[in-house]
């Protein structure tokens, strides 16, 4: 949805208004754990692993042209957090220095001409 619909729609209101919005939408969503009684430090840890987890899935989403690489990534990723446990420090945020990097490269291959496909 927030690969395929909101970036569609926003669009034509520019390429980073595109990702970002629908970035934020996602990694907001996220934040909706707290309601189902998720402690704060841990959705916000959540909600920050999700922005960046959505950055990179929304360029890549421009890259690959299409959402079921996406998707079965986000099942993988939810997988292995549901059958591990509970989430450590430590593996958060090295998977959040990952993708930051990663989504430092791919926003210098937008910037050299990347299209929407």
């Amino acid at each position: 949805m927030y690969r395929g619909l909101f970036i569609k729609w926003l669009l034509p209101k520019g390429f980073w208004t595109a990702v970002l919005i629908s970035t934020v939408l996602f990694s907001v969503t996220h934040g909706l754990n707290m309601l189902g009684g998720q402690i704060a430090a841990q959705t916000l840890l959540q909600v920050g692993f999700a922005f960046l987890f959505g950055v990179v899935a929304a360029l890549l989403r421009f890259q690959v042209g299409s959402l079921v690489p996406l998707m079965l990534w986000h099942s993988v990723y939810d997988t292995v957090c549901f059958l591990g446990g509970q989430e450590h420090l430590t593996a958060v945020a090295v998977s959040c220095l990952i993708l930051l990097l990663y989504a430092s490269w791919l926003s210098a291959r937008v910037r050299q001409g990347l299209k929407w496909v």
